[in-house]
C-alpha cells in the first residue's frame, strides 16, 4: 500500500526512477547510499524509531512512532525536492555526564546525558579501553539531498565537507568551557569519542560512527576515572563560560588550549602532562625572542596570576623550578623524588588553567594579543 502511493507521489516516485536496485542519494555532507524502494517503508520506521530512541520518548506506546513516521516522511520529501533540512548530529563525549533531563546550551550544540540506545554504541576498540559515552553534545547542520548523483562534483553550493571538522571544534571549545567553569576544582575536561549523522531516512547510524576509538589507547585516559556529572544548578555557569569563549577564543591560543586540554585528559604519564602544561605557558606568555623564555614566561604568569605585587618574586620562584623541571624532563635528566613530579605536573595544569581562565574572565582584549607576556611584565595593560 505504502509503496504504491509512494509511486504516484511527486516527489517519492524519484527514488523508484533508477534502476532495479534503487537509486542513489548524496547527501551534502559527503556521504551516500543506494535506496532501494522496497526497502523505503523499513528505512523510515526505522530512522523513526531511532528519533523516539534519542529523544526518550514513551516507547510503550505506537504514538510517538507514528508521529516520527509522518515527521521524517515530509522532511523526507522536502530534502527530495531540493529543499534543505536539519538534520542531528551526534557526538557522543567521555569524561563528563549530564544529569537526565538536565540540557545545557552552547554555542556549538546542546550538552545532555546518553540515551541507553546511544551509551550501546561504541565503535572500534573493545574490552577494558571501551568506553560508553556519559555526554552527549547534540548539534543541528544543514542537510541537502539529490538524486540519481553518486559523486556530486565539485558543487560547493550543495556540498559542505567542513561539518564534521566544525562540529568537533565545537567540542573542543566545550571542553575548554567546561574546564574554565570548574573554578578551583579538579580539572575536567570531556574528550569525544565518535560522532554520527541521524538522517531523515535511509542511513544506518550503526554503519556510520565516526570515532577516536580506534586510536583510545593512545589518546585516551588509560584510568578511567568517575566522570564529573553537570547538575541543572551548574546550567548558568557552563552556559556563561561557553558564551564567554565563544565570544573571545582566538587561534592565537590554540596550543595553549590544546596542550592544557592534553595534560588535563589525555596523559597518564605525569612527565608527558608536565612538558605539554608548561608548552601551554609558553603558547601564552613566551613570545619574543629566544633568550630569557624562562624569565619572561614566569614573570608574565606571576603578573597575571598573583595580585600581591609583594608576593610576585617567591611565586615567579615557585614558577621557575615547575619549568626546570620540566626542561630537565624533556632533555633526559633524572628526576628525583625531592623534585616531587607529580605535585609539579599538577600545579603546572592548575597554573595553565588558571592563566587561562584569567585571561578570558578579566583580561579578554589579551587573547587575541601575541605580545601579551611583555604587555603583562611592562604593565601597559590593565
Amino acid at each position: 500500500m505504502f509503496l504504491a502511493h509512494a509511486r504516484r507521489d511527486s516527489e517519492l516516485s524519484k527514488l523508484f526512477s533508477g534502476s532495479d536496485e534503487g537509486s542513489f542519494v548524496s547527501f551534502s555532507t559527503g556521504e551516500g547510499f543506494q535506496v532501494q524502494p522496497d526497502r523505503l517503508p523499513e528505512s523510515l520506521i526505522s530512522s523513526a524509531a531511532m528519533h523516539v530512541l534519542l529523544r526518550s520518548e514513551p516507547t510503550s506506546t505506537v504514538e510517538a512512532l507514528t508521529e516520527a513516521v509522518g515527521e521524517l516522511l515530509a522532511r523526507t520529501r522536502r530534502l527530495i525536492s531540493g529543499e534543505r533540512e536539519e538534520a542531528l548530529m551526534i557526538t557522543a563525549l567521555g569524561g563528563l555526564a549530564v544529569s537526565p533531563g538536565v540540557r545545557i546550551w552552547t554555542p556549538w550544540g546542546d550538552l545532555r546525558a546518553a540515551t541507553p540506545t546511544e551509551q550501546m554504541w561504541q565503535p572500534g576498540e573493545r574490552g577494558p579501553f571501551a568506553r560508553a559515552p556519559e555526554a552527549i553534545l547534540e548539534s543541528t547542520v544543514p542537510l541537502g539531498a539529490r538524486i540519481g548523483e553518486a559523486y556530486p562534483g565539485q558543487d560547493d553550493s550543495f556540498r559542505d565537507l567542513t561539518i564534521s571538522t566544525r562540529i568537533l571544534v565545537g567540542v573542543e571549545r566545550v571542553s575548554l568551557a567546561v574546564l574554565l567553569a570548574q573554578g578551583d576544582a579538579r580539572p575536567v575536561a570531556p574528550w569525544w569519542l565518535w560522532q554520527t549523522l541521524i538522517a531523515p531516512f535511509g542511513y544506518e547510524v550503526s554503519d556510520n560512527l565516526v570515532g577516536r576509538a580506534f586510536t583510545f589507547r593512545a589518546l585516551g585516559p588509560r584510568r578511567q576515572p568517575t566522570p564529573t556529572t553537570l547538575t541543572a544548578e551548574e546550567q548558568p555557569t557552563i552556559k556563561e563560560w561557553s558564551e564567554r569563549v565563544e565570544e573571545h577564543y582566538d587561534p592565537a591560543i590554540d596550543v595553549a588550549v590544546r596542550r592544557t586540554l592534553s595534560a588535563v585528559r589525555e596523559r597518564a604519564d605525569s612527565a608527558d602532562a608536565l612538558i605539554d602544561a608548561v608548552i601551554s605557558w609558553e603558547n601564552l606568555f613566551g613570545h619574543g625572542e629566544a633568550s630569557e623564555v624562562m624569565f619572561r614566561v614566569t614573570a608574565a604568569l606571576a603578573h597575571l596570576l598573583e595580585k600581591d605585587p609583594r608576593k610576585r618574586a617567591k611565586f615567579q620562584g615557585d614558577l621557575k623550578k615547575i619549568y626546570g623541571l620540566r626542561s630537565r624532563v624533556l632533555h633526559g635528566g633524572e628526576v628525583k623524588p625531592k623534585d616531587d613530579l607529580e605535585g609539579r605536573k599538577e600545579a603546572a595544569i592548575a597554573f595553565s588553567v588558571r592563566a587561562l581562565r584569567e585571561l578570558f574572565l578579566e583580561k579578554p582584549h589579551l587573547v587575541a594579543e601575541k605580545e601579551r607576556g611583555m604587555q603583562l611584565i611592562l604593565g601597559t595593560v590593565e
